[in-house]
């Protein structure tokens, strides 16, 4: 992820960073072992001294899954205002600012995904994906920002197909529909709206 100039994510000294990895090993053949992990990492970092006009923080909206078997469309969906998804920086306090991207988030029974603004009684649409795939869980940032406000709320919506038809394939098999709830694995599901925030330095910091 590369943001724009005058951009610049905070990491307070001292930070430890630790890297989650998920590894998907049910396409592989019968007996076949994984490949070695060639995981990498690159940071870019802003010189000694040099500080960021504007603060970019990813926080997000999570809704509960729990998608009972033969059903075709099952919604999970979760509400959050930005006084909580924005109170941040040194202070804790809501930091005003602008949404700048999402990252949705699901699994394989998964069949839709939108996440809307909604600011004094108006929805703004930030993502609409009528049709979900699993290799779709990327960061995307938008061309221009959304203000928000404190008294605003993002409301997370997940979509999910159990029918026969929409099963995911394991070893050359097609899976039985079953109830799938919330988990780590492939085979889980997640309904998971991740949100990208952009909002001035100094008010970030509390200068």
């Amino acid at each position: 992820v590369t943001f724009d100039k005058g951009d610049a994510a905070y990491i307070e000294a001292g930070s430890s960073i630790m890297l989650q990895v998920h590894y998907n090993t049910v396409f592989l053949p019968v007996e076949t072992p994984p490949t070695p992990d060639q995981t990498k990492v690159q940071f870019w970092t802003l010189p000694a001294g040099q500080l960021p006009d504007r603060v970019i923080y990813r926080t997000g909206v999570t809704a509960g899954v729990n998608v009972p078997p033969n059903n075709n469309h099952v919604v999970s969906t979760a509400t959050q205002s930005m006084q909580q998804l924005a109170s941040v920086g040194q202070t804790g306090l809501f930091v005003p600012g602008e949404v700048i991207g999402m990252t949705p988030h699901a699994h394989q029974i998964a069949s839709a995904m939108t996440s809307d603004l909604t600011a004094g009684g108006q929805k703004t649409c930030l993502i609409n994906v009528p049709k979900w795939d699993f290799n779709w869980q990327l960061d995307y940032l938008f061309p221009t920002g959304v203000k928000y406000a404190a008294t605003d709320s993002i409301t997370a919506t997940c979509v999910y197909d159990n029918s026969a038809q929409h099963q995911p394939v394991v070893d050359g098999v097609q899976q039985q529909p079953r109830t799938v709830t919330f988990g780590e694995g492939s085979l889980d599901e997640m309904c998971l709206h991740y949100v990208w925030l952009r909002m001035d330095r100094k008010a970030f910091a509390a200068e």
